[in-house]
């Protein structure tokens, strides 16, 4: 269960002040903000597709997202 907190927190991708990381990547002035929030939002979508598809087959093995009886 604690896997997913890290995925969300981890999707830090859209702007440069999301995460440090992305404020340092920024500060190198190799790219501005526009080329930031295009490549942050397809790899946003990305992360979001796994995240859906890691939740349909890890957690069932896991004894998530299963029907009480």
């Amino acid at each position: 269960m604690t896997m997913l907190p890290q995925f969300v927190v981890s999707f830090g991708f859209i702007l440069p002040v999301n995460a440090p990381q992305n404020m340092i990547a920024y500060g190198t002035g190799t790219f501005d903000a526009r080329d930031f929030i295009c490549t942050g939002l397809v790899i946003t979508l990305a992360a979001a597709v796994l995240l859906v598809i890691f939740a349909l087959t890890y957690w069932p093995w896991m004894g998530y997202m299963t029907q009480a009886a």
